[in-house]
Order: structure tokens, then sequence, then C-alpha cells
């Protein structure tokens, strides 16, 4: 999914850098001027996946949290909620199309 990850699953830094053609620590300050980190940008693109693979798939809960990184699913099912404010199966349910078709008459 990210090319030279860690084994995690997860994007590194030193990755991210070479991408954008800085060094690790010119990121890290480029990220805090704007006041964020790199983990909370690459959680928050793992969280922004997990929502379209909800969507978009029959894939379990645990087949998202292997598939972006996570060692267990209540890791996984922890870190979406901190997010989104809400357990990923809610999320499923409350924006399905079946859920939403059911609204819009």
């Amino acid at each position: 999914m990210w090319g030279s990850s860690r084994a995690s699953g997860k994007l590194s830094i030193d990755f991210a850098a070479d991408l954008t053609g800085l060094k690790v620590r010119t990121l890290q300050r480029h990220l805090k001027l704007c006041g964020t980190t790199f983990r909370q940008v690459n959680d928050g693109i793992l969280i922004e996946y997990a929502c379209e693979v909800l969507l978009d798939t029959n894939w379990t809960v645990h087949q998202i949290a292997i598939n972006l990184g996570y060692s267990d699913t209540s890791h996984f099912a922890r870190a979406f909620r901190k997010s989104m404010n809400c357990s990923p199966k809610q999320y499923r349910l409350m924006n399905s199309k079946d859920c939403n078709a059911r609204f819009e008459t």
C-alpha cells in the first residue's frame, strides 16, 4: 500500500521526506509550522482510507485493521473512534448507501 513503508504498514517519515525532496528534520519543521506532526498527518491519512474502505467494501473491521498495519482490531477501533467520534461499525452503518437512501424521500 505505501511502497517503502515500515513493517507496521504505516508510511515512514523517511519515505515521506524522500517523496517531498526534503530532509527529515526539514519536513518536521514545516509540519510544526503548520501546527501538526508527521504522526498526526499519517494517522489522518489512515483514518481517511479506513473510511473509504468501510463504505466501498465488505471487508470486516479486522481485515481493514490488518491492512492498515494495526496489530489488532481494538487498537484500530480505538484510533478510529478517537478521530471520528464513532466506531468503525457505526460509521459504516450511518454512512451506508442503504441507510442514506431511506432518508432521501
